[in-house]
């Protein structure tokens, strides 16, 4: 039989009553209070790893992670000042220091082209500039122009929104794209596949 007790804690100001073993997580959703995870799945046991769902609990010597700390009664838990944001954007800079490809990113399943992104921000950091724009070309030869004109729904879809800004990924595009044209003879041109013989029609006025 499951334990129906009630536990009353205090979040962000406002007071929930949820049932005993749930954890803060639980109890912000609750209170429609999104806390962001990485490595949480409601299917699995939650062993908070990732830390980006870290919280302030009053009386606590560290950040806790929100997905696997019990709720206690009286319990006050802060999930949104600058010392919790800055407790995420380690967390994160530390996942991402030395990880580039290995994930679908939300950006490169947002992007119409499906063009890695991951893969050509990794290339520019490093000043493999040449390198980046091979990546973004392998799916969208137009980058200088899209470089421009995208609507970005790439930025939209980036988690770095739940740290602070999205990266300028549009913008990255375009500068490898300006500095591939600066080559004028020598910039890159994708291999192009033989011909079929068929033709295609362009209506409109967009990339």
């Amino acid at each position: 039989m499951s334990d129906t007790t009630k536990i009353t804690l205090n979040i962000d100001g406002k007071e929930v009553a949820v049932n005993s073993g749930a954890t803060i997580l639980d109890a912000a959703k609750n209170l429609g209070i999104e806390i962001p995870t990485l490595c949480h799945n409601e299917s699995l046991k939650s062993y908070g790893s990732c830390w980006i769902c870290a919280v302030k609990v009053e009386g606590a010597r560290t950040m806790v992670p929100s997905c696997s700390t019990k709720v206690a009664e009286g319990m006050k838990v802060t999930t949104n000042d600058d010392e919790v944001m800055q407790s995420r954007k380690l967390c994160l800079e530390l996942l991402l220091s030395d990880h580039y490809g290995d994930c679908l990113a939300p950006c490169q399943q947002t992007c119409p082209a499906g063009i890695d992104v991951q893969a050509y921000i990794a290339h520019i950091s490093k000043g493999e500039y040449a390198a980046a724009l091979r990546v973004i070309k392998k799916k969208n030869p137009l980058s200088l122009i899209c470089g421009r004109v995208c609507p970005r729904p790439c930025e939209d879809a980036c988690r770095r929104n739940l740290v602070d800004s999205p990266v300028a990924i549009d913008s990255l595009k375009r500068f490898v794209s300006d500095i591939d044209r600066a080559k004028k003879e020598e910039h890159f041109i994708p291999p192009v596949a033989p011909a079929t013989n068929k033709k295609v029609a362009i209506v409109g006025g967009g990339p």
